[in-house]
């Protein structure tokens, strides 16, 4: 039962990231995780959803490629979260998603 559960689950998400703006949501809440795991995971289900390629069986090296960017920056995405990605890095994996990279800034939440 259990699996079929799942396997809605991932039909469901696959039909939801299809749109652009719920993709970019999802995208920037997995950022705002800062887990480097989790980032890959939206990575990998947008790139599923829009069509770009089946993620999930890809290798590091071959979702780097298809992100363009090195597999020695995204091991370090995937060990070290993603407070430490740079612009670039961003704008690059954006690009590679369909997304356009936006930067904004929002006040501290008080204590």
């Amino acid at each position: 039962m259990k699996k079929d559960k799942t396997k809605n689950y991932h039909k469901f998400l696959m039909e939801e990231l299809k749109s652009g703006e719920l993709a970019a949501e999802y995208l920037t809440a997995a950022i705002e995780e800062n887990s480097g795991q989790v980032f890959l995971m939206a990575v990998k289900n947008i790139l599923e959803a829009k069509g770009i390629c089946q993620a999930s069986g890809l290798t590091q090296t071959e979702l780097a490629e298809k992100l363009g960017i090195s597999a020695t920056v995204l091991s370090k995405i995937s060990k070290n979260g993603v407070r430490q990605i740079t612009v670039g890095t961003l704008d690059k994996i954006a690009d590679a998603l369909d997304m356009e990279l936006i930067i904004k800034l929002k006040p501290k939440k008080a204590a």
